[in-house]
């Protein structure tokens, strides 16, 4: 009785306690057979719903049984928002595919948008997060007919990638 009452107070404790690395890591996928940006984001899921908390004052209650109705539709302002991406100057509008949240603290965004064909750079603004924790980093790994990777944060929140030819 004891030895679990010790546990549950252990564990409410590390819950409550901040963590020291604030890190979302982005795999974007450039697909130019099907005119397509992919792209998936991983996040700390307590540290995402604290930012929309922040924003919106709502407790989305991810991958609860209480998750709110339109979390959708607050993700998906959210992410307009703080993620966009343009091609030859033109701005891609994305489209949510789903979100996945995991046990383990993670979620996953799933999300695409429609790109031409004629791709000669890629301008990201990547605010994810930045608003409520100084510290985050936001990784971006970039696959298709631009391989490279990029780390945005406060100090660095947009960056444009060239087509090498």
């Amino acid at each position: 009785m004891f030895i679990n009452l010790a546990n549950t107070i252990i564990l409410l404790f590390a819950l409550n306690f901040p963590h020291n690395h604030y890190v979302s890591i982005a795999n974007v996928n450039l697909n130019t057979k099907s005119n397509k940006i992919e792209i998936s984001i991983e996040f700390t899921a307590h540290d995402f719903e604290k930012q929309i908390s922040d924003d919106y004052n709502v407790n989305l209650k991810l991958g609860s049984a209480k998750e709110i109705a339109n979390t959708n539709s607050i993700l998906v302002d959210y992410i307009s928002k703080n993620l966009t991406f343009h091609t030859n100057k033109k701005y891609i509008d994305l489209n949510l595919i789903g979100k996945e949240v995991n046990n383990d603290e993670t979620m996953f965004l799933y999300l695409e948008g429609s790109i031409p064909k004629n791709i000669k750079e890629l301008r990201v603004v990547n605010k994810l997060l930045l608003g409520s924790f100084i510290q985050q980093q936001n990784i971006l790994h970039l696959d298709g007919i631009i391989q490279e990777s990029f780390t945005f944060s406060n100090k660095n929140k947009t960056k444009t990638f060239f087509l090498e030819k």
